[in-house]
């Protein structure tokens, strides 16, 4: 009887025990959720910002410990996102000057081939004047219209069917001064007529070739214009017979059309104006616009005769049937 009395209460200490040891757990585990709540939601916040995203904020409920933490990673937050917008302003900013910059020695290469264009085609037609022949000299002032119009769109682009008819009209007017002792072809593909070009490319090309090589040349001279394709490049070949070019002179100018920087900040003071024409003008003009890859190669020997190979891309550049420049078409009445 003494034991019986013993034993219900061992038996309900058990599972009085056993209820308040459940009861610990629960609130325990209540505890724990409601203190690592904040917490995990903050790791969740960081694989958002991981991701990418920088708008998301945590919900600040009180003033302890988490709450500081709460506070710092908001205020982390957007730091981050106040530099990141920093940042891509100043990105911005300087991606709009190297182009603004790109674009003002644009202009400036092409504004520099005008006076000495100009300059030629007059002196050509000077001559014939004074020549006295009048329907050559007639002729040619026909052409320089076309050239002017050409040279009024000298930062646009153009077909290249419209360049080599400047070209064409570029060699009537030397062969009208050189006669029979100057012959030129033009055989350039057909499948190529719409390609963009920058106005102006070919043709201080072509008049390189007749002032450095043809003019000084005895005998009759021959100017070649024609396309190749190799690959994803057009190549235009400007050949001609004159004189060509020493070897030590031809390594130079090679070694200039190749590495010859496009942003020149200090330019010397003894650098003439005709050594930016020309052949280096139109190499920068294609580099400013394609990009290192493209632009002139010379090949030369001397007394044979020299050749200029234009290497322009095919993939940048798409065909269109029309010019964006709104380029006015030289018309023959």
């Amino acid at each position: 009887e003494l034991n019986k009395t013993a034993k219900t209460i061992r038996n309900m200490t058990i599972v009085l025990a056993f209820i308040c040891m459940l009861l610990a757990i629960i609130i325990l585990f209540v505890f724990i959720q409601n203190f690592l709540k904040p917490l995990l939601n903050m790791v969740h916040l960081m694989k958002q910002v991981q991701d990418g995203n920088l708008t998301v904020q945590m919900e600040v409920t009180g003033n302890d410990e988490i709450g500081y933490l709460g506070h710092s990673f908001n205020k982390m937050i957007l730091r981050i996102s106040d530099m990141m917008n920093k940042n891509t302003q100043l990105i911005k900013e300087v991606y709009e000057s190297k182009y603004l910059q790109k674009e003002a020695q644009f202009n400036i290469l092409c504004s520099q081939i005008k006076p000495h264009f100009l300059y030629n085609t007059l002196n050509t037609i000077s001559l014939l004047i004074k020549c006295q022949d009048t329907t050559g000299a007639v002729s040619s002032i026909e052409k320089l219209s076309f050239f002017l119009r050409g040279i009024m769109n000298a930062d646009k682009n153009v077909t290249l069917v419209t360049e080599l008819e400047i070209v064409d009209a570029y060699l009537g007017i030397c062969k009208a001064r050189y006669g029979n002792s100057l012959s030129y072809e033009i055989n350039v593909s057909p499948e190529f007529s719409n390609y963009l070009i920058p106005a102006l490319t070919l043709q201080p090309i072509v008049e390189n070739a007749i002032i450095h090589g043809c003019e000084i040349k005895r005998g009759n001279s021959l100017i070649h214009i024609y396309s190749t394709a190799d690959g994803s490049h057009l190549l235009i070949h400007v050949d001609d017979n004159g004189v060509g070019i020493d070897e030590n002179k031809l390594k130079k100018l090679n070694e200039e059309l190749s590495h010859a920087p496009i942003f020149e900040e200090n330019v010397s003071e003894n650098k003439s104006i005709t050594e930016s024409i020309g052949l280096i003008n139109v190499n920068k003009r294609i580099k400013l616009k394609y990009g290192d890859g493209y632009g002139l190669h010379i090949i030369s020997s001397s007394s044979e005769g020299t050749q200029v190979t234009l290497r322009l891309p095919l993939t940048i550049n798409p065909y269109q049937e029309g010019v964006e420049s709104g380029y006015v078409p030289y018309i023959n009445c």
